[in-house]
């Protein structure tokens, strides 16, 4: 009944629009010419109505707005007002997305091209994660979630009401003002606050391991602050750049406090409640300048140098809120952590044509960076709110990262060029903290390129390298010394890519790409083996005359990597027979359709899409020799099995039919319709109580959204609405 009453609503309002244009339309197109040529002021607007078909319950759409809301009802999807004076020259506009919803947008500009330019932009972003998540904790202050007394039974966290939407919503405002005084310079100026705000899904342990552990929703309640300056001047053989960032973050939580869910009296072996830091507040300071300078030969000259000082000296939480846990040290503990960070980069690049058919280039950029605090030394450490550990120095990861790169290109003819580059990585760090000391890799590559062909264009590249390093050294030096992290290990790696578009008719046009990813880690005794990738790509678009166009497109991606582990106990800490080997493999295959058709020249027009994405993963894992050795139960814990495949299908389709009743005016009937389902071991049957682990039970259910949207654009040739990208 509703989305009758909805329909019957925007007819009438079609034909309340639609009858005095017809009534005179010889007069109105008479006043209308006038004006265009006085009229200094624009107005365009879409707006309508959304519903349901179909049941969709709330717990259903948790997916379906993860990024974005779509309520019922009557909506505004795009405005726009604009504003010049009769000199053409100084343009005023205010644009507007979504009015009205949780993913609105705002941007309002008014400028003079080559004197000033100033834009206010709004853009909301919401992150819904759930739909379906379960909890009995009551947020009695910001940052303190709290239990009744006594503690509720697991059957009544297993039978509590589904939560509203869990999600953070960020709400970014930027102010951009650009001055140009004169040809040569020019200033700008960027403020941008985002605040954020809402819930965010985290955990907590109160005794180890084993449990008891809970998952709760951790308010949110943070400021991003950031000013960017820069004043630049140009002239035809030189430019120069300086600009300052200050960036400020504030936090309005600095900790969580949570009730355990199986304890309401302190102990020294679990306390009733823990409490966690969040992100403290900071300030960043970032100066850059940089350069470029035009020489002879078609040859650039281009370089850059960046300080940046990270400050963070926000006062510690207390070391427990368990009453049980009493030391004299604690009243020893510093107030704060003293964190200054530096960074310095320094860049430069070389650009050049000497020849007709030859230009060359290089790049180079240096990365460093270094951190200290002034309280390095803790005297003790409470470790999960129930225990004292001993005192502990507080880890610094400095770092050095080079890289650099040359290539040349040659046109050996008109339509075929060969380019030959030489790519060099190096990563410097402590090897203390990070296991090596360097790391360098080092990539040639090769592309053959056909272009200039009015039919078809070509390309094809092909790279190869080598990463190698310093001595290994594992940390922490109780782990297995034979395992390679993944980012610091050998690595031998090649890559193919194929690109291609082919004009065979006029009226047809076919594109593809094809690209193969190998990577494989030579000298891992034990970690990442092998990561192998294929993604395979075409389209299609048939164009017969210029009142239809038909499209189609394939891609297919398969990931595959292999890991080879241990399963480690305490008796058998390097058993041979507990190895065993892990492959994951990805699939993903989307199909998609679209077509867009004319029935009557500037009456009637129509249009759609298609879209089919599935994705399959599933890991499979075994012991090349049985596990044996130890006891029975650790034998039978070291046996791998495979893992339930997981797969997730998204369907969403949109077709549409639009009357141009005249000009001014349009109606648009929309049908969208999205289906999604999942199958996922890991959340499919989950409750918010199992064993001794506390959940909030997420689970992104699956969905059949099917949804008819009607709405009248007024100048529709107006509404050139883009989302702000802050």
């Amino acid at each position: 009944m509703h989305f009758k009453a909805l329909a019957g609503a925007c007819l009438v309002a079609a034909a309340a629009a639609l009858h005095p244009a017809r009534a005179g339309a010889q007069a109105a197109k008479s006043d209308s010419a006038k004006q265009d040529t006085t009229h200094a002021f624009t107005a365009a607007a879409e707006f309508g109505g959304r519903d349901y078909l179909g049941t969709f319950n709330p717990e259903q759409r948790g997916k379906f707005i993860e990024y974005r809301d779509m309520p019922h009802g009557f909506a505004v999807p795009n405005l726009f007002f604009g504003y010049a004076p009769g000199d053409g020259f100084r343009q005023t506009s205010l644009a507007a997305t979504n009015v009205g919803q949780l993913d609105q947008s705002l941007h309002l500009r008014t400028q003079e091209p080559g004197l000033y330019d100033v834009r206010l932009e709004w853009d909301r972003i919401p992150h819904v994660y759930s739909t379906t998540a379960r909890s009995l904790y009551q947020e009695t202050s910001p940052g303190v979630l709290t239990l009744p007394n006594p503690r509720p039974t697991a059957a009544a966290y297993n039978l509590s009401d589904f939560l509203p939407a869990v999600r953070s919503i960020w709400d970014p405002v930027k102010l951009s003002v650009g001055i140009t005084p004169s040809e040569k310079w020019d200033f700008k100026a960027d403020f941008t606050r985002i605040g954020k705000s809402g819930d965010l899904p985290q955990s907590m342990t109160f005794k180890g391991s084993g449990g008891p552990a809970s998952e709760f929703l951790a308010p949110i309640d943070q400021t991003v602050s950031d000013m960017k300056l820069s004043e630049s001047y140009a002239v035809t053989r030189y430019q120069l750049m300086a600009m300052y960032d200050l960036s400020v973050f504030q936090n309005a939580i600095p900790s969580i406090t949570v009730d355990n869910p199986t304890a309401t009296t302190d102990a020294t072996s679990m306390a009733a409640r823990g409490r966690m830091g969040t992100a403290p507040n900071n300030v960043a300071h970032t100066g850059t300048l940089v350069g470029g300078l035009n020489l002879p030969m078609e040859t650039r000259l281009t370089g850059s140098a960046s300080y940046a000082s990270w400050r963070q000296n926000a006062r510690f939480i207390g070391a427990t809120v368990n009453t049980a846990v009493t030391n004299p040290l604690i009243n020893q503990l510093p107030a704060s952590l003293g964190a200054d960070a530096r960074t310095t980069v320094l860049s430069g690049g070389f650009t050049s044509r000497p020849f007709r058919d030859i230009s060359v280039s290089a790049h180079y950029r240096s990365y460093d960076f270094k951190d200290d605090v002034a309280n390095q030394t803790m005297p003790i450490v409470v470790v999960a709110d129930r225990s004292i550990d001993t005192s502990i120095t507080v880890d610094r990861m400095p770092y050095t990262r080079t890289n650099g790169d040359a290539s040349v290109r040659w046109r050996l003819a008109s339509p075929l060029a060969v380019s030959f580059g030489y790519n060099w990585n190096g990563m410097k760090r402590d090897p203390e903290v990070r296991d090596r000391a360097r790391v360098t890799e080092t990539s040639p590559h090769v592309s053959v390129d056909l272009t200039g062909l009015y039919w078809a264009t070509f390309r094809a590249t092909y790279s190869t390298a080598r990463r190698r390093g310093s001595e290994y050294t594992q940390q922490p030096e109780e782990d297995n010394q034979a395992f390679r992290r993944f980012d610091e290990a050998d690595r031998d790696r090649t890559s193919t890519n194929l690109l291609a578009t082919v004009t065979p008719v006029d009226q047809v046009t076919l594109s593809g790409s094809w690209d193969i990813g190998h990577d494989e880690y030579v000298n891992s005794p034990f970690g990442l083996q092998s990561d192998r990738s294929a993604v395979a790509s075409g389209d299609v678009a048939w164009v017969p005359n210029d009142r239809y166009t038909v499209g189609a497109s394939l891609t297919r991606e398969l990931y595959n990597n292999r890991l080879l582990s241990s399963y480690r106990s305490g008796d058998q800490p390097s058993n041979p027979t507990y190895i065993y080997i892990n492959n994951n493999q990805d699939a993903i295959t989307t199909t998609a359709l679209n077509f867009t058709a004319v029935l009557v020249p500037d009456v009637w027009e129509a249009g759609g899409t298609y879209e089919l994405s599935r994705a399959h993963v599933h890991i499979f894992n075994y012991n090349p020799t049985t596990p044996s050795g130890g006891t029975a139960a650790r034998n039978t814990a070291a046996l791998a099995y495979d893992f339930p495949a997981i797969t997730q299908n998204l369907q969403p389709v949109n077709v549409y039919v639009r009357w141009k009743l005249n000009p001014d005016w349009s109606f648009t009937v929309r049908y969208q319709g999205e289906l999604f389902s999942q199958n996922d071991y890991e959340t499919a049957a989950l409750q918010p109580v199992t064993s001794s682990f506390y959940f909030l039970a997420n689970n992104y259910q699956n969905y059949d959204a099917r949804y008819v949207t009607i709405t009248f654009s007024f100048h529709p040739g107006s509404l050139r609405v883009l989302r702000p990208t802050l």
